[in-house]
């Protein structure tokens, strides 16, 4: 396949991206745009839809300006995005509030509520939870909403004027049952949710409309271009099976870290996510590229300025200089709890966590304590770990490499470090755009291209690309300062609940 392009749109919590793609899924421009999250109390955490779609409509213009394409050979276009965030909109799909995006921990009391009450096994990062909090305290809001949108929805009902979503992102979002197909009416009931304001429900791929006639006039694209349902921003399914990994330790490094263990096909997976991997671990929250990008912010302006200048990261810079920091940051101890510990399935949860530095003294420098975030953040992947080789050693014994990927896996310093903290080798893909190339395979699938998401795949330009091996001293070093690491959060843990501001 040779003529024509598909084009994803990704509203990620750290960023807005328009990626487009030729017909092969090579990557033909790509406009980016940092998203901005509001913070009106510590541990809240909102963001603006209009500001979304307005970085949406400006990255279509630029993509297709820069490229010179022809709109109408844009075969079809899809979103994705953060999950759990919900937008309520009216029937012209504006926007009737900020959205509460997922790392929010308001609602940690409702949390609990719906757990003890309905024995539905949520936290706070969760839909529901918010939901509840919002019913209780704006119950206009949603009396005079026409329907609820998960994020990618939102963008795609502004460009399609279609009110849906999937199976998936309301499945992950704990408000939908997939094996029976239906809306978790129990749970949607005690919220207090009204029915009729619950979008349809499609599968990802299902082309569910097309741009309109505004929408082409606002962006150039082609009116009647098929746009298909989409799905969440966090889905590896493209990945897994184009590489055929085998058994590896993949670690996502973006705006909340996670781990997902691949695994052979003879192996009995604890949690069937796809056919090809088991999720073993869940997201941390904010805890990784958030908070990266909070110390950048906050204590490196410098370094913003000129990486401006030098049209480049200012990471790079920090990196940089950080590596002339020993590893183990002199003895700084970073907790990377900055909206709460989400750790997994084998390790206990704790919303009520927060950021600790550990050690500090008059010696040391920013730097530092930004090299001990990078170190803290893989020491919390690293406990995640080892939990699950605790729970299911057959599983974990046979990982013999770990696939790093998200914009962290961009960090030479970073894959060392993970790679003496797990002591394995590291390997990054050619393509990080991983969420907008799942999306590119989707659309192919819902335009009868591909009979289904494993044979677009198998046509996905992906390799993997060996970045470093583990060197034992650092191994040894590294596993000292973890056990430190994992004291510090044992003897800590139990106290976080008495600084909870109960918002």
């Amino acid at each position: 396949m040779t003529d024509g392009y598909y084009l994803s749109i990704d509203v990620g919590t750290s960023a807005i991206k328009v990626v487009l793609y030729d017909l092969n899924f090579h990557m033909i421009s790509k406009a980016s745009y940092e998203n901005v999250t509001f913070f009106p109390k510590p541990t809240w955490a909102e963001q603006d839809p209009n500001y979304w779609y307005s970085c949406v409509k400006a990255g279509i213009k630029k993509v297709i300006k820069r490229t010179k394409v022809d709109p109408k050979k844009i075969k079809g276009i899809g979103t994705c995005g953060e999950q759990q965030g919900i937008v309520f909109v009216d029937r012209k799909c504006t926007p009737l509030n900020h959205c509460i995006i997922w790392p929010d921990l308001r609602a940690i009391n409702e949390a609990e509520e719906i757990n003890r009450n309905l024995g539905i096994d949520i936290n706070t990062l969760y839909s529901p939870s918010k939901l509840l909090w919002i019913k209780r305290n704006h119950p206009r809001l949603i009396d005079k909403a026409y329907k609820m949108l998960f994020v990618k929805d939102f963008i795609r009902a502004k460009l399609s004027n279609t009110f849906c979503t999937d199976s998936k992102s309301a499945a992950s979002a704990s408000l939908y049952d997939p094996k029976n197909g239906c809306w978790i009416m129990n749970l949607i009931n005690y919220i207090g949710l009204p029915p009729e304001i619950l979008p349809e429900v499609n599968q990802p791929e299902t082309i569910v409309g097309e741009i309109t006639d505004e929408v082409a006039n606002e962006t150039g694209l082609s009116a009647g271009t098929p746009v298909i349902a989409g799905y969440g921003d966090g889905s590896l399914e493209p990945v897994i099976m184009a590489l055929k990994l085998g058994n590896a330790l993949l670690i996502y490094l973006g705006t909340a870290p996670g781990i997902l263990v691949s695994y052979s096909k003879e192996q009995k997976p604890i949690i069937s996510v796809s056919p090809h991997f088991t999720s073993l671990g869940e997201f941390m929250c904010a805890g990784g590229g958030a908070l990266l990008k909070w110390f950048q912010e906050q204590f490196c302006p410098i370094e913003g300025k000129k990486a401006e200048k030098l049209k480049v990261s200012p990471y790079a810079l920090l990196d940089k200089e950080a590596s002339k920091v020993p590893p183990g940051s002199e003895g700084l101890i970073f907790l990377p709890f900055m909206m709460g510990d989400y750790q997994g399935l084998f390790y206990p949860l704790n919303p009520y966590s927060r950021g600790i530095i550990f050690g500090l003294t008059l010696g040391h420098k920013r730097i530092h304590i930004y090299r001990s975030a990078l170190e803290g953040i893989t020491y919390s992947l690293r406990r995640i770990w080892d939990a699950i080789k605790d729970g299911e050693p057959d599983v974990a014994k046979r990982v013999d490499k770990a696939v790093v990927f998200g914009g962290g896996a961009n960090s030479k310093l970073w894959m060392e470090i993970i790679a003496n903290v797990f002591n394995l080798p590291v390997y990054k893909l050619n393509n990080n755009e991983t969420a907008t190339l799942n999306v590119a395979c989707l659309i192919s699938v819902g335009l009868g291209n591909y009979k289904n998401l494993l044979e677009a795949a198998e046509h996905a330009n992906l390799m993997l690309i060996k970045v470093t091996e583990p060197m034992d001293e650092l191994v040894s070093r590294y596993g000292r300062f973890y056990e430190l690491y994992k004291s510090v959060c044992d003897i800590i843990g139990s106290l976080f609940k008495k600084s909870y501001i109960d918002s």
